[in-house]
């Protein structure tokens, strides 16, 4: 190869609550759990990648380049 790491660009949608920055990291490495947004009148359940609730101890990997860049969404209980 090149020598050139990928890169992936995460984004967290927060559903109307408070905004959340993206991140950017290498492949192979770990998305940070972001901070809890906040949204008045709801309680924050857990981020969620294509409806699952993510388990951010996940390495990023090859395989998620198809869905780059690609959004986190929210769960939050009224």
């Amino acid at each position: 190869g090149c020598g050139k790491t990928k890169t992936y660009k995460v984004n967290f949608d927060s559903d109307g609550g408070s905004l959340i920055d993206s991140q950017i990291f290498n492949s192979g490495l770990t998305v940070i759990m972001p901070g809890i947004p906040v949204k008045n009148g709801y309680t924050f359940i857990a981020w969620q990648l294509n409806g699952v609730n993510f388990d951010f101890s996940t390495k990023v990997s090859q395989s998620w380049r198809k869905t780059i860049p690609f959004s986190f969404s929210i769960r939050f209980e009224a």
